[in-house]
């Protein structure tokens, strides 16, 4: 298993629409308030849509197997970006390998998303 990359895939509702507009600086003012490495494979409007998020994302994973996140705008169509999500059989983790060549752990690690809990508000 290979570790995972800093690609990021954004799934909008309706690019124009003030939600997606608040949204989208809030996420690109916290990536670069954090200095993080991401690199963005794929922008895309699923229009609120769980079916249409759930065609993007599985295109984006065929693409991008090693997607380390993905960003939503709204719950409703992130659900169909969270079944594509499941769907899909990881092939990346961010635990090191182990010497047996096999890693171990989960995608996002609770001390990982402690951290960046931590960064984000301040708190411990």
């Amino acid at each position: 298993m290979k570790l995972l990359e800093n690609k990021v895939a954004i799934v909008t509702g309706v690019p124009t629409s003030s939600i997606d507009l608040y949204q989208m600086y809030g996420f690109h003012k916290a990536v670069k308030d954090l200095a993080l490495n991401l690199n963005v494979v794929s922008q895309q409007a699923a229009g609120y849509d769980a079916n249409k998020a759930h065609g993007i994302m599985s295109s984006v994973l065929q693409r991008h197997p090693d997607l380390c996140a993905a960003f939503g705008v709204w719950d409703g169509q992130d659900a169909g970006i969270a079944a594509a999500v499941t769907e899909t059989p990881a092939t990346y983790s961010s635990a090191p390998e182990e010497a047996e060549g096999e890693a171990t752990g989960t995608l996002a690690s609770d001390e990982a998303l402690a951290a960046l809990r931590e960064k984000l508000t301040g708190e411990g």
